[in-house]
């Protein structure tokens, strides 16, 4: 096996991140994706949720609504708050490469590297990280809790004030599948309390059609009510964590998405020698998906625990030896 002494490649790694994610910015808006392409980007830029800075907030108010305070705080401009997501992307690449870098040594297998790289430069983070939205911020907290343990619960819990549906991914950190399915029905409940608006209600879940854009034909089941969701529970999972929903909707758009959960696939399959994902991982992301029935949005409540599954693995080995 081929080895490659790579002590400086962390400060590479987070320079790549930057300059790879400017150049898709510039591709894409050459290609014609303006910073309006994701509608959830219109309403952050727009709307003014919370007023002036000099607001008096209240703790009930910021959960889930933390990235207006964002906007706000950087003057609702564009180019800043991509700026910052392009940061908090070139971090998390840095901080999941000194990660491996416990289990490795300063000597990585070249395989192994290449097959890293593929993983933190798959193109949907980076699109994410050139939109002005929240996920770049979720994942680099979720990255956080895990990389510092000793913190691991200040940052999860800082998760909860960006996306509430956050609390799902506290189950990581849990052993048993008792305790995961409790935290599952805590989860709900807690999810039942902060929202009070149609779409988080639960009778809407089951009903409403959250498939938003013309690219996305992977079936939601709405029409058959409560077991809708559950089928989405037993199929999406497996679809998304697979990349076989390409085949069901095919498009450039899912193609990019496909690349990203392949790649976490395979590096998942190099730490542990098979291709079928953690049980519990896929129970996690399955009550995404009966929560959640439109698949785009399934994709993005999905993807820390897509993106992070292979490095809890790892961890866990670390542990152990």
């Amino acid at each position: 096996m081929i080895f490659l002494n790579i002590r400086r490649l962390g400060t590479l790694i987070f320079l790549l991140s930057f300059i790879l994610s400017l150049t898709l910015l510039i591709a894409e808006r050459l290609y014609g994706f303006g910073w309006d392409f994701h509608p959830d980007a219109v309403t952050y830029i727009n709307s003014d949720h919370f007023g002036s800075l000099d607001s008096d907030y209240h703790v009930k108010s910021l959960i889930n609504n933390s990235y207006y305070l964002v906007v706000n705080l950087f003057g609702h401009n564009i180019e800043a708050l991509i700026f910052f997501n392009i940061l908090l992307f070139s971090l998390t690449n840095f901080l999941l490469f000194k990660f491996l870098i416990k289990k490795f040594g300063y000597k990585i297998p070249v395989s192994l590297l290449v097959l890293f790289f593929l993983f933190i430069f798959a193109p949907y983070r980076m699109h994410l990280a050139i939109s002005v939205l929240k996920d770049t911020i979720v994942i680099f907290l979720f990255v956080l809790s895990f990389y510092f343990i000793k913190y691991r619960y200040l940052f999860l819990l800082s998760m909860l004030f960006f996306r509430l549906l956050s609390v799902i991914y506290f189950a990581t950190l849990l052993k048993s599948f008792k305790w995961i399915l409790f935290f599952l029905l805590l989860s709900t409940s807690i999810v039942l309390l902060f929202y009070d608006g149609v779409i988080f209600t639960i009778a809407s879940l089951i009903t409403s059609d959250l498939s938003f854009r013309e690219f996305d034909l992977i079936p939601t089941f709405v029409d058959y009510g409560v077991l809708g969701a559950f089928l989405r529970a037993l199929f999406w999972p497996f679809l998304l964590l697979s990349g076989l929903f390409i085949f069901f909707s095919p498009s450039l758009a899912f193609l990019v998405v496909s690349i990203n959960n392949l790649t976490s696939l395979f590096l998942y399959r190099y730490f542990s020698g098979t291709f079928f994902p953690p049980l519990y991982i896929y129970l996690l992301i399955a009550f995404i998906a009966f929560l959640v029935p439109g698949f785009t949005s399934f994709v993005r409540y999905s993807l820390p625990l897509v993106l992070i599954y292979p490095f809890l693995f790892l961890r866990k080995s670390c542990v152990k030896n």
